[in-house]
């Protein structure tokens, strides 16, 4: 579902030659995000991007829709790679420690 509403919001929006800003100021705080390994903001600017996407077509259902279903799949997805990196690096401090005990 998500493929054909972003498909058609990409397809109305190139019909229509809309400013474009708002999907390239996502773009580049994505791309500075996964550069500094910032999770969460990398995730919010992706969601960004493709409600932008959406906004672009114009079209106020496709919009509604879209929020209906990207707000909660990127919440979802959030939670699970922000608490997954904080595993990680407690398992890496854990580890750490570990080591200085058998020094």
């Amino acid at each position: 579902m998500r493929g054909a509403l972003e498909g058609l919001a990409a397809r109305l929006a190139a019909e229509k030659g809309n400013d474009i800003s708002d999907v390239q100021k996502a773009l580049i705080t994505m791309e500075r995000s996964a550069q500094k390994e910032e999770v969460a903001a990398l995730l919010d600017a992706n969601l960004a991007f493709h409600l932008a996407l959406c906004r672009l077509s114009d079209n106020l259902y496709l919009i509604d829709h879209a929020y209906r279903l990207l707000t909660p799949l990127f919440a979802f997805v959030r939670i699970r790679a922000v608490a997954a990196v904080r595993v990680r690096h407690s398992g890496l401090r854990t580890f750490q420690h570990s080591d200085e005990l058998w020094s």
